[in-house]
């Protein structure tokens, strides 16, 4: 499918970008492609690493009024720290 928007923008503008998301309950993934390239790659959550998957929280620490998500999330607010 993504292949297939990949086409008709590519008669638009050339040196696009098409992104996608994919998300559940607990997770996302985020992937794009470079219309001129035509390889689809998919984000790391950390860099030159093979973990795609992102869970799926937010927390806001009480203090900084900071924003965190995933693993760093779920930790503050086990701690008290914020709000999940």
């Amino acid at each position: 499918m993504l292949l297939d928007k990949k086409e008709g923008m590519r008669k638009k503008k050339k040196g696009g970008i098409v992104a996608g998301y994919d998300m559940n309950d607990e997770y996302a993934q985020i992937s794009y492609s470079f219309l001129d390239k035509g390889q689809i790659e998919t984000l790391a959550v950390v860099a030159g690493t093979e973990q795609y998957s992102i869970p799926m929280a937010l927390c806001r620490k009480k203090e900084t009024k900071q924003w965190l998500f995933g693993k760093e999330a779920v930790k503050c607010a086990k701690e008290g720290g914020g709000f999940l």
